[in-house]
């Protein structure tokens, strides 16, 4: 998924919850990038460079399925026993999930 795709299935969410931040919004469906860069700078993922062209070389932790069901648990979690708002956290992560799988 491209980065402005992470940008637009922010806005989605907060179409249909208009009471979610947008700023937040945009920030958690960034932060899979986010990981990924540290991940990068840590050594722990890596991209490869040929004839000009970036090669999403090993990248087995920031954007792998299990990352994702641990992050959409984490944004529950937060949500809804930090903010307790039950509604909110039920309804972003279910789309939340839809989206990282789609």
């Amino acid at each position: 998924m491209y980065a402005i795709n992470h940008a637009a299935t922010a806005l989605i969410i907060k179409k249909k919850q208009p009471a979610a931040p947008i700023l937040l919004l945009l920030v958690s469906v960034q932060l899979v990038e986010v990981f990924w860069v540290l991940f990068n700078y840590l050594g722990w993922e890596y991209f490869t460079v040929t004839n000009g062209r970036v090669h999403l070389s090993f990248l087995p932790y920031s954007h792998s399925v299990f990352s994702g069901a641990v992050a959409a648990l984490v944004a529950f979690a937060v949500i809804n026993w930090g903010y307790k708002k039950q509604e909110i956290s039920d309804s972003l992560c279910d789309r939340c999930a839809v989206a990282y799988c789609d």
